[in-house]
C-alpha cells in the first residue's frame, strides 16, 4: 500500500498520530484508538451489508469488532487522487490467539459462542443484500471429482516423486472417507437447515480462525468479517476447531474442553452436531494438498508437501478415534 492512500485521511474525522504497517494495511494510532486503513475490491452492497452486519454485532453487545468508520460525507468508502477504494475501521492492537495456549484456544472458542448468540437469527437486510456461505453438499462432490482426476493423472505419470507414489498409496482410502461424509451429508438435514439459516438471518463469520482472533489486555476482538454469510454456524465452529485439532494432533482431552467452551455459552443443536461430525469425517486436508499438488508446477514438488502429507496420514487414526467419542 503505497503512501498515497494516506491521502484519504483528510476526508475522515480523525487525528493521526502515527502510522504503523500492518498485514496488507497501515494501522493508524489515532486519538480516537487505533484504526486500519486498508484497500477495497469488494461492491458497494457487499460493503454495505458488512457495514450494516457489523454495527448490528457491536449494538447487540460485542463491541471488540472491527467496525467501518464513515467519512466526513457519511460513506463507508473513500477514494483517493488515482480512484483506489478504501476502507478505515476499528482495530485492536494486541496479539493474535495464540494456539499453543489452551486458555487462548478456548477464550477463542467462548468468543466465537458469543458472536453467534447474536448472529444466529434476527439480522435481517434487503432481498438479496447478504451473501450465502458455500454450500459443503455442493463443495464435496466437486472435491471428491477432484481426488479421482489426481488419481488418474498420478496413475498415469512413468516417473513418479515420493510424495506422488505416497498420494496414489492412500488416496483410495481417503476418497472412501470423501464417498461416505459426502452421502452422510446428502442424507442428513443439511439443505433444509441452509434454507432455515437464510430465513432466520442467521450469519457466519465465514473465516473464524486464530488470525482473527485478537487479545487486547482483558479483551478479546474478532475481526475480518469479509467472507461472512449466511449458512449454519456449525461451520465457523468446524473451521475452528479443526485447525486447532491439527495443531493438537487431535488429543482427545483438548478437543471435548473446545466443545464444553462454546456449548455452554450456547449449546449446539443435536443436527448441527450431526453436521460438525460429518464435516470432520470429510478428508479436507488431504484434499487441499493434492489438488494444489495437482493445479500446480509439478516438475518440483516442495519435500514440505510429503512432510504434510505424512503428517495427515499419521494424524487420520487419531481423528477417526476422536470422532467416535464424539
Amino acid at each position: 500500500m503505497s503512501d498515497l492512500s494516506l491521502s484519504v485521511l483528510d476526508q475522515y474525522d480523525i487525528s493521526v498520530l502515527r502510522t504503523l504497517k500492518g498485514r496488507g494495511s497501515i494501522i493508524l494510532e489515532t486519538e480516537q484508538g487505533y484504526k486500519r486503513l486498508m484497500e477495497y475490491k469488494g461492491t458497494s452492497g457487499r460493503l454495505d451489508y458488512m457495514g450494516s452486519l457489523l454495527d448490528y454485532i457491536y449494538e447487540h453487545g460485542l463491541k471488540q469488532v472491527d467496525i467501518i468508520l464513515r467519512n466526513k460525507a457519511g460513506s463507508l468508502l473513500s477514494t483517493d487522487e488515482c480512484g483506489d477504494k478504501y476502507i478505515i475501521t476499528d482495530w485492536f492492537y494486541g496479539n493474535e490467539c495464540d494456539v499453543k495456549s489452551k486458555n487462548n484456544v478456548k477464550e477463542g472458542s467462548a468468543l466465537l459462542a458469543r458472536l453467534h448468540n447474536i448472529t444466529g437469527e434476527g439480522y435481517k437486510a434487503s432481498p438479496g443484500a447478504i451473501p450465502a456461505t458455500d454450500n459443503l453438499l455442493i463443495d464435496y462432490r466437486k472435491h471428491n471429482q477432484e481426488l479421482r482426476r489426481a488419481r488418474g493423472y498420478i496413475r498415469g505419470r512413468k516417473h513418479k516423486s515420493q510424495f506422488e507414489y505416497n498420494v496414489l498409496k492412500n488416496l483410495d482410502e481417503y476418497l472412501d472417507f470423501a464417498i461416505e461424509a459426502t452421502e452422510r451429508l446428502n442424507s442428513s438435514d443439511y439443505n433444509i437447515m441452509e434454507k432455515s439459516a437464510v430465513h432466520k438471518g442467521s450469519i457466519c463469520h465465514g473465516n473464524y480462525n486464530y488470525h482473527n482472533i485478537i487479545f487486547v489486555k482483558n479483551k478479546v476482538a474478532v475481526v475480518n468479517f469479509d467472507k461472512s454469510g449466511s449458512g449454519i454456524l456449525i461451520k465457523d465452529f468446524y473451521l475452528y476447531f479443526r485447525k486447532v485439532m491439527e495443531k493438537y494432533d487431535w488429543e482427545n482431552t483438548i478437543g471435548h474442553e473446545i466443545i464444553e467452551t462454546y456449548n455452554k455459552i450456547r449449546p449446539i443443536p443435536s443436527k448441527e452436531y450431526d453436521i460438525l461430525k460429518i464435516m470432520l469425517m470429510y478428508p479436507e486436508k488431504f484434499w487441499k494438498l493434492v489438488n494444489h499438488y495437482y493445479n500446480s508446477n509439478k516438475a518440483w514438488i516442495p519435500d514440505k508437501n510429503l512432510e504434510k502429507l505424512n503428517k495427515v496420514c499419521l494424524q487420520q487414526k487419531r481423528k477417526e478415534e476422536f470422532i467416535s467419542h464424539m
